[in-house]
């Protein structure tokens, strides 16, 4: 089965009043709808780019559609219209917090192709949608209009979320960084500031062991934070895991940026405490 168009309904008309407000489980679910409809399945599935409509005015074509909709926007919906859509044959999926769950939901009706994607360009689509909602939200908030050729956009990432379908790994990481170029171009407009991002892992007893060894040995550049116990504990139980943060630092590719040698609640505390 293929969707003719993936949807999610939000509280808003217009992304100008999209709902920033909300916490918790509301946010969680608002945001998990959001960036679960880029998943490069659902895109090749429907071919085309999710949209989004308002929960007080959806849409009247209903048919193999997919519609998402949060918790933020459940209690609005007309009276009726979820059985008019079970009726005319959509899927819906509602009041979902977990993202894994939606996705879940959501391509259990799809081929299995589109669900045996790579999971690391699963997880840069995702990154892609949540990155292009930010920007939408940045240029109205910065009072610009939006310059974003949404044609030329929409082509590429349908063109890559088709290729990762097919199993073309780097066409498919080809057309997803020129969607981040797209969206850095467009922040360029009205914030053309360089962009720095720290990598920052936070290290605690229950992280120790392979996994982040072998993470601090793949090469990338990296900063540890953890405390002086956590030290303690690696040099006593994992004598590679050691060898492995001295090695990196010796090539300057980690740096250890702090920790206390116990953890405290210390922003909670007062300065006599201190």
């Amino acid at each position: 089965m293929s969707y003719k168009q993936c949807v999610i309904l939000l509280p808003c008309h217009s992304l100008e009043d999209f709902p920033t407000h909300h916490e918790g489980d509301d946010a969680q679910g608002l945001l998990a709808g959001w960036t679960a409809l880029f998943h490069p399945g659902l895109i090749a599935s429907s071919g085309s780019m999710p949209q989004w409509w308002r929960m007080d005015d959806p849409g009247e074509e209903l048919a193999e559609h997919l519609l998402i909709i949060p918790s933020v926007s459940a209690s609005e919906l007309p009276t009726g219209f979820t059985q008019r859509a079970k009726d005319a044959g959509a899927t819906l999926i509602r009041r979902k917090q977990d993202r894994d769950e939606i996705l879940s939901l959501a391509l259990q009706n799809c081929d299995n192709r589109y669900q045996q994607i790579d999971p690391e360009l699963v997880a840069d689509f995702l990154a892609l949608g949540y990155a292009y909602l930010l920007i939408e939200l940045l240029t109205r908030q910065m009072r610009y209009a939006c310059n974003l050729d949404e044609v030329h956009f929409s082509d590429l990432i349908v063109a890559g979320a088709q290729a990762a379908v097919e199993g073309d790994h780097e066409l498919a990481k080809q057309k997803l960084t020129a969607c981040f170029d797209v969206l850095a171009e467009e922040r360029d407009h009205y914030y053309s500031v360089e962009a720095f991002l720290v990598d920052l892992t936070l290290v605690a007893p229950t992280t120790l062991g392979p996994a982040l060894t072998k993470e601090i040995e793949d090469g990338s550049p990296t900063n540890l934070l953890l405390t002086g116990e956590v030290i303690d504990k690696i040099a006593d139980q994992h004598p590679d895991l050691l060898a492995a943060i001295q090695s990196a630092i010796a090539e300057k590719r980690l740096t250890i940026v702090g920790g206390e040698q116990t953890e405290q609640r210390l922003p909670q505390m007062s300065l006599e405490d201190l």
